[in-house]
């Protein structure tokens, strides 16, 4: 009898692992990360204040008008915001339009990872990296947002590929052309480009360099005329301005590296920002062993595939170095694009620590890559079946335009106006009754409270008010209606997820 369940239980394994190498496991996690993807976009969301920000750039500016800075502190690559804008002809100003370009990016990105992974990965481990990429959370939601980052992710694929296709060899003229015009273009597309190409083409000039191969170092400085061409002119129309727009490097401040480093804590930035890449982007739980096999991904790799440590490290590196001279922020949703190249290392890191030839170092590889695999994939699944909203302001004004009267005004928080305003569209509100905020901000949520009392102040005599919320990302509605309660009546309310409406009625002002 135990024979007999031990050749059961074996044949099921060897059937398992068969599966897991055959090609329909591949196409399976492939199409589980087209329908996450899918399932995240057809919720339909509504607009938060950044996607608000910039749709509003979008749908009221002409193809030349989004050459100009743009309004509300964004930014943006002119080719996505051109995109963008087809779109929006093509299809309406709405929000499965705006989101449609990320989406394609998105979906694309598997199947450029795919390939990608087939260059640096061993055969028995690229289900596993392709899996942490198609449930990566980060890569899901930016798939259906109004902003570049996923299409940063998708030009990185492509430079890679392109590039990793070139395998060191010999640079014809003709493939310097090539070379020179896609990385131009990228340029356009990704402002996270310029440090790929950057990487990139320093690993391939040092290669030719230490190979004195002539002839290869002269068509890629043809390549390089080319992409110096298209940075600059995408410097001097944008880039420009966003370096010196004060609002976003305030933002960003704390993302910027420390150097040279002057304290203790400059330091302690390192680690931080080091350790919080892989729950920003990244989006893995297990942070600490998550850092382990990148680390041990990282050693094995110089030790064995030199070169493709170079090629794959040397962005971060750059990317790094421009943070110290506050050309662009080290952290969350801007370096998203570094993302695929950190699932190369773990994935090397896992293999290497599987591959041990002891029995211990198999078993604790499994349960690592279990852990790493099995709370993202947890979580996608999760989501897939309840999806979940950001400031959820469509049905806070779909609920007040449903209970609003003729004497009745409406007070605009001043964080929800970007996304009042892009919504304003689709009710029928009174524009003569709509009241938006009076308070001076600097953009980081550093408001006088004082202001705020005042502008409420002023609302005496008014009447009944809805006092609109969204993007309320330090509570300050809590304040509000703590100063609201004093000034009057509160006769309804409505809360959805990040967003909400209060009627008050003020008539009598006793604040």
């Amino acid at each position: 009898m135990k024979i007999i369940k031990n050749e059961i239980s074996k044949r099921c394994f060897q059937k398992c692992i068969s599966f897991y190498n055959s090609k329909i496991f591949i196409i399976a996690i492939i199409l589980y990360g087209i329908i996450l993807r899918l399932r995240c976009y057809l919720f339909n969301r509504s607009l938060w204040l950044d996607e608000a920000m910039l749709s509003l750039n979008i749908v009221n500016r002409d193809f030349l008008g989004l050459l100009k800075p743009l309004e509300y502190s964004q930014g943006a690559p002119i080719g996505f915001l051109w995109v963008e804008r087809i779109m929006v002809l093509l299809f309406g100003n709405n929000e499965l339009t705006l989101r449609l370009f990320p989406l394609m990016a998105g979906i694309l990105s598997i199947f450029l990872f795919y390939i990608l992974i087939k260059y640096y990965i061993d055969s028995k481990f690229i289900q596993m990296s392709l899996l942490l990429f198609v449930v990566s959370e980060k890569l899901i939601y930016y798939s259906s947002e109004v902003k570049q980052y996923a299409v940063d992710v998708l030009v990185t694929l492509i430079l890679y590929i392109v590039f990793v296709r070139l395998q060191f060899r010999k640079i014809t003229v003709c493939n310097a052309f090539f070379l020179g015009i896609i990385g131009a273009i990228s340029i356009w597309f990704s402002h996270a480009s310029f440090f790929v190409l950057s990487g990139i083409g320093l690993i391939f000039l040092l290669f030719y360099l230490y190979k004195k191969d002539r002839s290869s170092i002269l068509s890629l400085c043809i390549v390089f005329l080319f992409w110096i061409f298209s940075f600059l002119t995408n410097y001097f129309l944008v880039l420009v301005y966003l370096k010196n727009n004060s609002i976003l490097l305030g933002y960003w401040d704390d993302y910027f590296m420390p150097f040279p480093p002057r304290s203790f804590w400059d330091l302690v930035w390192f680690e931080e920002k080091f350790c919080a890449i892989f729950s920003d982007p990244m989006g893995l739980t297990f942070t600490g062993i998550a850092i382990l096999t990148f680390l041990v991904g990282c050693v094995d790799m110089f030790a064995n595939k030199r070169k493709e440590y170079f090629l794959l490290s040397a962005p971060i590196f750059i990317t790094l170095a421009a943070s110290a001279f506050r050309l662009y922020p080290f952290g969350g949703r801007l370096i998203l694009f570094l993302v695929p190249i950190i699932l190369i290392f773990i994935s090397q890191g896992a293999r290497k620590i599987i591959t041990q030839h002891s029995g211990k170092s198999i078993s604790i590889g499994i349960i690592v890559t279990s852990l790493l695999i099995f709370d993202p994939t947890l979580w996608s699944s999760y989501y897939m079946m309840r999806p979940k909203g950001k400031e959820e302001i469509k049905p806070v004004l779909e609920y007040v335009s449903k209970h609003i009267e003729k004497n009745h005004y409406i007070y605009v928080y001043y964080y929800a106006e970007e996304a009042f305003n892009y919504y304003l569209k689709d009710y029928k509100f009174d524009k003569s009754k709509i009241i938006l905020a009076n308070i001076p901000s600097n953009g980081k949520g550093e408001e006088s409270w004082s202001e705020c009392v005042e502008d409420l102040n002023s609302l005496k005599g008014y009447g009944k008010i809805w006092f609109i919320f969204s993007h309320d990302w330090k509570s300050e509605d809590k304040l509000f209606i703590s100063v609201l309660d004093s000034m009057g009546k509160r006769m309804d309310s409505f809360q959805d997820q990040g967003a909400s409406a209060y009627l008050y009625d003020i008539s009598e002002f006793n604040y």
